[in-house]
Protein backbone atom coordinates (compact mmCIF):
# COMPACT_ATOMS: atom_id res chain seq x y z
CA UNK A 1 0.00 0.00 0.00
CA UNK A 2 1.25 3.48 -0.78
CA UNK A 3 0.18 6.84 0.56
CA UNK A 4 0.23 9.66 -1.95
CA UNK A 5 -0.67 13.32 -2.18
CA UNK A 6 -1.88 14.53 -5.54
CA UNK A 7 -0.76 17.85 -6.97
CA UNK A 8 -1.44 19.33 -10.40
CA UNK A 9 1.08 18.22 -13.02
CA UNK A 10 0.82 21.46 -14.97
CA UNK A 11 -0.82 24.85 -15.04
CA UNK A 12 -3.67 23.50 -17.19
CA UNK A 13 -7.13 23.95 -15.74
CA UNK A 14 -8.12 20.82 -13.82
CA UNK A 15 -11.70 20.15 -12.82
CA UNK A 16 -12.61 17.66 -10.11
CA UNK A 17 -16.02 16.01 -10.40
CA UNK A 18 -17.60 14.93 -7.12
CA UNK A 19 -20.00 12.00 -7.49
CA UNK A 20 -22.61 12.09 -4.75
CA UNK A 21 -25.65 9.86 -4.41
CA UNK A 22 -28.49 12.09 -5.58
CA UNK A 23 -31.13 10.90 -8.02
CA UNK A 24 -30.03 13.50 -10.57
CA UNK A 25 -27.06 11.25 -11.48
CA UNK A 26 -29.55 9.08 -13.36
CA UNK A 27 -30.01 11.96 -15.79
CA UNK A 28 -26.43 11.90 -17.06
CA UNK A 29 -26.30 11.50 -20.82
CA UNK A 30 -24.11 8.93 -22.54
CA UNK A 31 -21.89 11.73 -23.83
CA UNK A 32 -21.46 13.07 -20.28
CA UNK A 33 -20.62 9.60 -18.95
CA UNK A 34 -18.00 9.12 -21.66
CA UNK A 35 -16.58 12.54 -20.84
CA UNK A 36 -16.42 11.79 -17.11
CA UNK A 37 -14.57 8.54 -17.80
CA UNK A 38 -11.53 10.63 -18.70
CA UNK A 39 -11.75 13.12 -15.81
CA UNK A 40 -10.82 13.28 -12.14
CA UNK A 41 -13.88 11.85 -10.37
CA UNK A 42 -14.27 11.45 -6.62
CA UNK A 43 -17.02 9.05 -5.55
CA UNK A 44 -18.53 9.44 -2.10
CA UNK A 45 -19.72 6.88 0.43
CA UNK A 46 -21.83 4.06 -1.12
CA UNK A 47 -21.33 5.12 -4.74
CA UNK A 48 -18.86 2.34 -5.64
CA UNK A 49 -21.25 -0.35 -4.41
CA UNK A 50 -23.78 0.70 -7.05
CA UNK A 51 -21.55 2.41 -9.61
CA UNK A 52 -22.78 0.18 -12.44
CA UNK A 53 -26.21 1.86 -12.20
CA UNK A 54 -24.55 5.07 -13.40
CA UNK A 55 -21.69 3.62 -15.41
CA UNK A 56 -18.96 6.05 -14.32
CA UNK A 57 -16.11 4.30 -12.51
CA UNK A 58 -14.28 6.86 -10.36
CA UNK A 59 -10.60 7.70 -10.11
CA UNK A 60 -10.94 8.42 -6.37
CA UNK A 61 -13.09 7.04 -3.56
CA UNK A 62 -13.84 9.08 -0.44
CA UNK A 63 -15.08 7.82 2.93
CA UNK A 64 -15.02 9.97 6.06
CA UNK A 65 -17.65 8.35 8.31
CA UNK A 66 -16.94 5.45 10.65
CA UNK A 67 -20.44 4.73 11.95
CA UNK A 68 -22.47 1.79 10.60
CA UNK A 69 -22.42 0.76 7.80
CA UNK A 70 -19.09 2.48 7.01
CA UNK A 71 -16.82 -0.52 7.65
CA UNK A 72 -18.88 -2.73 5.41
CA UNK A 73 -19.04 -0.06 2.70
CA UNK A 74 -15.27 0.33 2.93
CA UNK A 75 -14.46 -3.39 2.69
CA UNK A 76 -16.84 -4.00 -0.20
CA UNK A 77 -15.50 -0.94 -2.03
CA UNK A 78 -11.93 -2.21 -1.71
CA UNK A 79 -13.06 -5.59 -3.03
CA UNK A 80 -14.86 -4.00 -6.00
CA UNK A 81 -11.75 -2.03 -6.96
CA UNK A 82 -9.62 -5.16 -6.80
CA UNK A 83 -12.04 -7.10 -8.98
CA UNK A 84 -12.24 -4.30 -11.52
CA UNK A 85 -8.44 -4.05 -11.56
CA UNK A 86 -8.59 -0.30 -12.16
CA UNK A 87 -6.49 2.27 -10.27
CA UNK A 88 -8.58 4.04 -7.66
CA UNK A 89 -7.06 6.34 -5.06
CA UNK A 90 -8.76 6.01 -1.66
CA UNK A 91 -9.30 9.13 0.46
CA UNK A 92 -10.00 7.82 3.95
CA UNK A 93 -10.54 9.04 7.48
CA UNK A 94 -7.47 8.17 9.54
CA UNK A 95 -9.48 5.70 11.61
CA UNK A 96 -9.37 3.28 8.67
CA UNK A 97 -5.59 3.25 8.79
CA UNK A 98 -5.78 2.11 12.40
CA UNK A 99 -8.61 -0.37 11.80
CA UNK A 100 -6.94 -2.11 8.85
CA UNK A 101 -3.26 -1.21 8.87
CA UNK A 102 -0.87 0.90 10.89
CA UNK A 103 1.40 -0.77 13.40
CA UNK A 104 0.89 -4.24 14.83
CA UNK A 105 -0.22 -2.55 18.06
CA UNK A 106 -2.83 -0.52 16.16
CA UNK A 107 -4.27 -3.69 14.66
CA UNK A 108 -4.36 -5.47 18.01
CA UNK A 109 -5.96 -2.54 19.86
CA UNK A 110 -8.59 -1.93 17.17
CA UNK A 111 -9.47 -5.54 16.42
CA UNK A 112 -12.06 -5.76 19.26
CA UNK A 113 -13.91 -2.81 17.68
CA UNK A 114 -14.03 -4.54 14.32
CA UNK A 115 -14.91 -7.90 15.87
CA UNK A 116 -17.85 -6.34 17.72
CA UNK A 117 -18.95 -4.63 14.50
CA UNK A 118 -18.81 -7.94 12.59
CA UNK A 119 -20.79 -9.65 15.35
CA UNK A 120 -23.53 -7.01 15.34
CA UNK A 121 -23.84 -6.83 11.56
CA UNK A 122 -23.34 -10.56 10.94
CA UNK A 123 -20.64 -10.31 8.35
CA UNK A 124 -16.93 -11.04 8.27
CA UNK A 125 -14.14 -9.95 5.96
CA UNK A 126 -10.38 -10.17 5.63
CA UNK A 127 -8.27 -8.50 8.32
CA UNK A 128 -5.82 -7.43 5.61
CA UNK A 129 -8.28 -5.39 3.56
CA UNK A 130 -6.09 -2.45 2.52
CA UNK A 131 -6.29 -0.43 -0.71
CA UNK A 132 -3.19 -0.22 -2.87
CA UNK A 133 -3.29 3.59 -3.05
CA UNK A 134 -4.60 5.68 -0.17
CA UNK A 135 -4.37 9.08 1.45
CA UNK A 136 -5.56 9.43 5.05
CA UNK A 137 -6.92 12.59 6.63
CA UNK A 138 -8.10 13.72 10.03
CA UNK A 139 -11.61 14.86 10.84
CA UNK A 140 -13.72 15.39 13.93
CA UNK A 141 -16.20 12.53 14.31
CA UNK A 142 -18.42 14.58 16.64
CA UNK A 143 -21.24 16.96 15.74
CA UNK A 144 -19.58 19.85 17.60
CA UNK A 145 -16.61 20.08 15.24
CA UNK A 146 -14.61 23.34 15.24
CA UNK A 147 -15.31 25.79 12.42
CA UNK A 148 -11.78 25.77 11.04
CA UNK A 149 -10.69 25.11 7.45
CA UNK A 150 -7.83 22.60 7.33
CA UNK A 151 -4.68 23.65 5.50
CA UNK A 152 -2.63 20.43 5.64
CA UNK A 153 -3.25 16.71 6.19
CA UNK A 154 -2.12 17.20 9.78
CA UNK A 155 -5.10 19.49 10.40
CA UNK A 156 -8.68 18.43 11.04
CA UNK A 157 -10.76 18.77 7.88
CA UNK A 158 -13.77 21.04 8.23
CA UNK A 159 -16.92 19.10 9.16
CA UNK A 160 -20.48 20.36 9.31
CA UNK A 161 -23.63 18.27 8.97
CA UNK A 162 -22.17 15.70 6.62
CA UNK A 163 -19.05 14.41 4.95
CA UNK A 164 -19.49 16.65 1.88
CA UNK A 165 -17.94 19.50 3.87
CA UNK A 166 -14.98 17.24 4.74
CA UNK A 167 -14.41 16.30 1.10
CA UNK A 168 -14.58 19.90 -0.08
CA UNK A 169 -11.88 20.85 2.43
CA UNK A 170 -9.75 17.83 1.51
CA UNK A 171 -9.84 18.67 -2.21
CA UNK A 172 -8.26 22.05 -1.51
CA UNK A 173 -5.63 20.51 0.80
CA UNK A 174 -4.61 17.93 -1.80
CA UNK A 175 -4.83 20.51 -4.60
CA UNK A 176 -6.67 18.03 -6.79
CA UNK A 177 -7.84 20.81 -9.09
CA UNK A 178 -8.69 24.48 -9.39
CA UNK A 179 -12.33 23.84 -10.22
CA UNK A 180 -14.84 21.52 -8.53
CA UNK A 181 -18.18 20.40 -9.98
CA UNK A 182 -20.76 18.66 -7.81
CA UNK A 183 -22.82 15.88 -9.40
CA UNK A 184 -25.58 14.09 -7.51
CA UNK A 185 -25.47 16.68 -4.71
CA UNK A 186 -29.18 17.48 -4.83
CA UNK A 187 -30.12 18.05 -1.16
CA UNK A 188 -33.68 19.11 -2.06
CA UNK A 189 -34.76 15.48 -1.68
CA UNK A 190 -33.57 12.37 0.16
CA UNK A 191 -33.91 10.26 -3.00
CA UNK A 192 -30.74 8.54 -4.19
CA UNK A 193 -29.81 6.87 -7.46
CA UNK A 194 -29.58 3.42 -5.84
CA UNK A 195 -32.73 3.57 -3.71
CA UNK A 196 -34.36 0.59 -5.47
CA UNK A 197 -31.21 -1.57 -5.44
CA UNK A 198 -30.41 -0.93 -1.79
CA UNK A 199 -33.79 -2.27 -0.71
CA UNK A 200 -32.23 -5.69 -1.23
CA UNK A 201 -29.32 -4.75 1.04
CA UNK A 202 -30.79 -3.84 4.46
CA UNK A 203 -27.34 -4.51 5.90
CA UNK A 204 -26.26 -1.23 4.29
CA UNK A 205 -28.95 0.86 5.98
CA UNK A 206 -28.27 3.28 8.78
CA UNK A 207 -31.05 4.64 10.98
CA UNK A 208 -31.41 7.79 8.85
CA UNK A 209 -31.77 5.84 5.60
CA UNK A 210 -34.37 3.54 7.13
CA UNK A 211 -36.53 6.53 8.00
CA UNK A 212 -35.99 8.72 4.95
CA UNK A 213 -35.37 6.60 1.85
CA UNK A 214 -37.65 7.80 -0.92
CA UNK A 215 -39.22 10.52 1.20
CA UNK A 216 -39.99 13.92 -0.28
CA UNK A 217 -38.22 15.83 2.47
CA UNK A 218 -34.86 17.46 1.98
CA UNK A 219 -31.70 15.43 2.50
CA UNK A 220 -30.75 15.26 6.17
CA UNK A 221 -27.64 17.33 5.44
CA UNK A 222 -29.96 20.22 4.51
CA UNK A 223 -32.44 19.79 7.38
CA UNK A 224 -32.25 21.36 10.82
CA UNK A 225 -31.09 18.61 13.18
CA UNK A 226 -30.66 18.86 16.95
CA UNK A 227 -30.87 22.62 16.67
CA UNK A 228 -28.22 22.79 13.93
CA UNK A 229 -29.30 24.28 10.59
CA UNK A 230 -28.50 22.51 7.35
CA UNK A 231 -25.24 22.77 5.45
CA UNK A 232 -26.63 25.69 3.44
CA UNK A 233 -26.16 27.85 6.55
CA UNK A 234 -22.39 27.26 6.33
CA UNK A 235 -22.08 27.32 2.54
CA UNK A 236 -20.88 30.95 2.55
CA UNK A 237 -18.01 29.83 4.82
CA UNK A 238 -17.16 27.04 2.37
CA UNK A 239 -17.32 29.43 -0.61
CA UNK A 240 -15.16 31.95 1.24
CA UNK A 241 -12.44 29.36 1.75
CA UNK A 242 -12.69 28.17 -1.85
CA UNK A 243 -12.25 31.74 -3.06
CA UNK A 244 -9.27 32.16 -0.76
CA UNK A 245 -7.71 29.01 -2.23
CA UNK A 246 -8.48 30.13 -5.78
CA UNK A 247 -10.76 27.15 -6.48
CA UNK A 248 -14.06 27.55 -8.35
CA UNK A 249 -17.07 25.61 -7.06
CA UNK A 250 -20.12 24.68 -9.16
CA UNK A 251 -23.12 22.37 -9.06
CA UNK A 252 -24.21 20.47 -12.18
CA UNK A 253 -27.84 20.03 -11.15
CA UNK A 254 -29.81 23.24 -11.85
CA UNK A 255 -32.54 22.00 -9.48
CA UNK A 256 -30.15 21.36 -6.61
CA UNK A 257 -31.05 23.11 -3.37
CA UNK A 258 -27.67 24.87 -3.49
CA UNK A 259 -28.43 26.34 -6.92
CA UNK A 260 -32.06 27.19 -6.22
CA UNK A 261 -31.10 29.05 -3.05
CA UNK A 262 -28.39 30.99 -4.89
CA UNK A 263 -25.56 29.48 -2.84
CA UNK A 264 -23.68 27.72 -5.62
CA UNK A 265 -23.61 28.65 -9.32
CA UNK A 266 -24.81 26.12 -11.86
CA UNK A 267 -22.48 24.78 -14.55
CA UNK A 268 -23.03 21.96 -17.05
CA UNK A 269 -20.98 18.78 -16.82
CA UNK A 270 -19.31 19.62 -20.14
CA UNK A 271 -18.69 23.27 -20.93
CA UNK A 272 -15.71 22.90 -23.25
CA UNK A 273 -13.16 24.47 -20.90
CA UNK A 274 -12.36 21.71 -18.40
CA UNK A 275 -8.98 20.01 -18.32
CA UNK A 276 -7.61 21.76 -21.38
CA UNK A 277 -4.24 23.53 -21.63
Amino acid sequence: MTEEQHTPASTARRTVYVLGSGLSLCGLTQAEKQFLAGQITVAMNKYLLFWDLIGVFPTHFFLADIHHPALRVYEESVDIVRRMDKPVHFLLADEFRRFYGGTALDRILNFPYRLNYYRKTRFWSSSAMMPEHATYFRRCQRWDAPEVWGKTLQDLMYFYRGSLSVLLNLITVLKLGDSVKLLGVDLNTSDCFYQDAIQKRPDLFDDYMKNSLGAAAQHMTAQTFQGMPGIQAKWPFIRENYQREGVALYCCNPKSLLVEEGLCPYAPVIDGAENTP
